[in-house]
């Protein structure tokens, strides 16, 4: 494992996979300020993980190789009322606006989705739960017949805000897997009362389900504070300071409870593999957006972002053709061959800004606050 710590930045870089242009972009830190690294070979980091953690195997060998992986295992009722459980929290070594969490994952060929909900991952500061935190972000996989589904779930200053799906049904395990793959969480917060924070769930590449995705539904919401459901508006700015929390992520737990209430959970030991997990994490904001082609990384940045009304691409010594704006929609809202961008005329929001030179194509992120 590996604890790597740099100097804050002022500007912090995000690296997006782009191959095909859209809002579903992955979103990556590049030079964070403080990263984790977790490949469960060595002598397990206690600055970052609690305690030998539940139901857990932690550095145990891979069947048919020479690496070791973490071994979660759900033991059939092993709480009581059809619920099991395993689960393994970390600390982060830092107040952080932006989270990136990856690993591997390995389901097993036995799994069958449970009838109720199932933790997938937990980022909170303050109080553990969603009714007592200062901020949580996290997400339970809920069981559909031969597949379990993520939900979004958020709780802000101690209101739980309950699930929501993407109703587009993509799934994060089926049933007899027996499969790798690789996860991807990337979360930022709320920089002020007047703005909202956004996270995002992808597998091997894929966007599963996103605060921002437009089929989002509000299955299991809760909207007592807020009756009209809007996800964009889901991530509020934590003002409550209970437990040392405020508006960062400081903790988190990696995958937990399984509820069977009471006839529908495990039916046998049902053991996940983890594998090379990261997290990434920023204490401030502010962003400069890139690609994953190295070169060009380098010579290429947007700023100001956030932007306001206006943002300008710097190419360096490259000439810019033309660059392209799309909405959250993937709809064309704005075309142009300037380097200066003004963009008084739209809505708040994350927008996709597809830039085109003579040196290539790339596509970047942009939050608009006006």
């Amino acid at each position: 494992m590996e604890t790597i710590l740099t100097r804050p930045l002022n500007i912090i870089i995000f690296f997006f996979l782009l191959e095909v242009l859209s809002i579903s972009a992955q979103t990556i830190l590049i030079n964070p300020e403080w990263e984790f690294f977790d490949d469960f070979e060595g002598t397990r980091d206690y600055s970052f993980w609690d305690g030998n953690g539940v139901s857990l195997n932690y550095g145990v060998n891979r069947l048919g190789t020479d690496s070791k992986v973490l071994e979660m295992i759900y033991i059939p009722n092993s709480e009581g009322h059809g619920d099991s459980w395993s689960e393994y929290d970390f600390n982060l070594g830092i107040n952080a606006v932006q989270v990136e969490v990856s690993f591997k994952m390995f389901t097993p060929s036995n799994y069958v989705p449970i009838e109720y909900n199932h933790k997938f991952f937990y980022l909170f500061s303050g109080n553990y739960g969603n009714s007592i935190a200062n901020i949580v972000i996290n997400s339970e996989a809920w069981g559909n017949g031969s597949v379990a589904l993520p939900s979004i779930n958020p709780g802000v200053d101690q209101y739980n805000y309950g699930h929501s799906w993407n109703t587009d049904q993509i799934p994060i395990y089926e049933a007899g897997s027996g499969e790798w793959s690789t996860y991807q969480i990337f979360l930022e917060l709320a920089t002020d009362s007047m703005d909202y924070g956004f996270y995002e769930i992808y597998k091997d590449g894929e966007l599963l389900v996103a605060t921002y995705v437009p089929n989002l539904n509000n299955w299991g919401w809760s909207g007592n504070i807020n009756p009209n459901f809007n996800g964009n508006e889901l991530i509020k700015y934590a003002t409550s300071t209970i437990n040392n929390g405020g508006n960062f992520i400081d903790q988190g737990t990696l995958l937990g409870w399984a509820n069977g209430d009471p006839d529908g959970g495990f039916l046998v030991d049902t053991k996940f593999l983890i594998d090379d997990l990261r997290v990434r994490a920023n204490s401030i904001h502010g962003v400069v957006l890139l690609t994953n082609d190295e070169t060009f990384n380098s010579t290429i940045s947007i700023t100001p972002n956030p932007a306001s009304n206006i943002f300008t691409i710097d190419l360096k010594d490259k000439i810019l053709e033309k660059a392209i704006i799309y909405n959250q929609l993937g709809q064309q809202v704005k075309e142009i061959i300037t380097n200066e961008v003004d963009i008084s005329n739209l809505s708040n929001g994350i927008y996709v800004v597809k830039i085109i030179s003579q040196s290539g194509k790339i596509a970047a992120k942009i939050i608009i606050k006006l």
